[in-house]
């Protein structure tokens, strides 16, 4: 966050969708029967996928756009 925010100067709304798909993901798993911590491997693992694909869709966008675009993304998780 301090080196996007902070160095980079972008806004990132996004942050709740990746923690939250991450938890559900987590929760998810978890359910079904495996252990706790390979649930949470898992959650952290579709983090990081979620992160990547946004990412990879958003890296040319600027800041004032890449901010809407993670707000947009944020929203349609929830």
């Amino acid at each position: 966050l301090n080196l996007q925010a902070g160095y980079a100067g972008l806004l990132n709304f996004g942050h709740i969708a990746f923690a939250g798909i991450g938890a559900y993901a987590t929760g998810i798993s978890t359910a079904a029967g495996y252990p706790a911590v390979a649930g949470a491997a898992l959650g952290v693992l579709v983090a990081v996928a979620l992160g990547w694909c946004v990412a990879r869709l958003g890296r040319q966008l600027g800041a004032d756009y890449w901010g809407i675009a993670t707000l947009a993304i944020a929203e349609i998780l929830r």
